[in-house]
């Protein structure tokens, strides 16, 4: 399958991008593990994510090729997330590590099971691409409601191989 998504960034940092490609994000607050992040069809959400973030404003636009994708969508992979947390979160605290922040846009916790998961599945031969999960972000659209403002699909890409048609296009401040 493959889906179209959006990346926001600066207009420097996209010239460098379609020059010698992406590189994978690893922040704390990277809630799918390692990659380069997207918003799937969304172009506004990484067209307002861009202007927050930076003076000369784009968005990448690309198709992703879903295949080989750690797909959280899916409960057949979010089933291995529950099944292996405890024990990854376990190892981690057993090897003296430091606990994890997990709270408002930080998300350690989810990012270190995930690239543990990862790695885990490279070492298997079998690794993923890229990772899918779905988010609920933003204020509630009315009071008591599960339907959220900034609600949306967002992809980590972990092998540029699976980015395609990438373009540019400029974002301009209102």
């Amino acid at each position: 399958m493959q889906v179209v998504a959006h990346h926001g960034t600066s207009s420097e940092v996209a010239a460098k991008i379609l020059d010698v490609g992406f590189i994978a994000s690893a922040n704390d607050y990277d809630w799918l593990g390692d990659g380069a992040y997207f918003w799937e069809n969304n172009f506004q959400r990484a067209s307002t994510w861009a202007i927050d973030h930076h003076h000369m404003p784009v968005v990448l636009e690309a198709t992703i090729n879903l295949d080989d994708c750690f797909d959280l969508t899916d409960p057949k992979w979010f089933g291995i997330l529950n099944r292996n947390a405890d024990r990854i979160l376990e190892l981690r605290q057993a090897r003296g590590l430091p606990p994890l922040k997990q709270e408002n846009l930080f998300h350690g916790k989810d990012r270190y099971v995930i690239n543990f998961v990862a790695a885990s599945m490279d070492r298997a031969g079998r690794p993923f691409r890229s990772v899918r999960g779905a988010f609920a972000e933003g204020s509630p659209a009315f009071p008591s409601s599960a339907i959220f403002s900034q609600s949306h699909v967002q992809i980590a890409v972990r092998d540029p191989a699976v980015v395609s048609n990438l373009v540019t296009i400029p974002v301009e401040r209102t």
